[in-house]
């Protein structure tokens, strides 16, 4: 009785849904969990989920589908049972995953279908279909972030330490997902001019030690013995500068 007294409060003062602890829908299920046949708790609840239909057109029509999808949660607890409310789901659960690739969100579509594989919303078909999307979509944006950290710690001069966050750890690990991938050729060039410009500066700066190691490195990542053999006579011809270091 209590309850059924703060659902007619909530209800005439039209808190349907909210706030959170304070609305006539959880009253009236509060009752129903008590009191399963409960006349007057039925009814209020068949009420409440014909406002809650105008509102999810509403926010599907509109475009709000975080608030669709809070209303049609609520609307499957009065009507767990409804087809439509099952085929609406399905198409809000493809919507969201959809928008999410669109703004290049991978990671949150692939939340999204885990959420609604969990459920069984959507036909394994179509599930599959999505995850190989997601997938693709996952995949490339983790070979960018890759390519990117290389530029970036190549900027930093950063070029092989330290060994888990240098530009040649980074590169290392972009081959392993993309393979010889234009990312990938893109990037080792990159770090390959790095790597030669401190063999000339170190050549030049007669550095015998230090020429030899940055030439290892540009070897190991791929530059063509044309490329070295350029940048030796390029050294072996230049003037000699004083090693400032000394």
């Amino acid at each position: 009785d209590e309850l059924l007294d703060k659902a007619r409060i909530a209800f005439r003062e039209r808190r349907y849904t909210d706030p959170e602890k304070d609305n006539a829908f959880l009253y009236y299920r509060s009752v129903l969990a008590q009191e399963h046949d409960n006349g007057e708790a039925l009814e209020g609840l068949t009420r409440i989920g014909g406002l809650l239909d105008g509102r999810l057109q509403s926010a599907m029509a509109e475009e709000r589908y975080d608030e669709a999808s809070a209303t049609l949660a609520r609307l499957k607890l009065i009507r767990p049972n409804d087809v439509q409310l099952k085929a609406t789901e399905a198409k809000l659960a493809e919507i969201r995953i959809a928008a999410a690739l669109e703004d290049d969100e991978a990671d949150r579509a692939a939340a999204l279908l885990r959420q609604a594989t969990q459920s069984s919303v959507l036909p394994p078909e179509r599930t599959a279909r999505l995850r190989e999307e997601i997938d693709k979509r996952q995949a490339d944006a983790r070979t960018q972030r890759l390519a990117e950290l290389v530029s970036v710690r190549i900027r930093d001069g950063r070029l092989v330490e330290p060994s888990n966050d240098s530009a040649k750890f980074h590169l290392a690990q972009l081959r392993k997902v993309a393979g010889d991938s234009r990312r990938t050729t893109a990037a080792a060039r990159e770090l390959e001019n790095a790597y030669l410009k401190r063999a000339r500066e170190a050549g030049t700066a007669k550095q015998a030690a230090e020429y030899e190691r940055w030439l290892g490195e540009a070897r190991q990542i791929g530059a063509s013995p044309a490329r070295i053999s350029s940048l030796q006579r390029e050294v072996s011809s230049a003037p000699s500068i004083p090693d400032q270091r000394k």
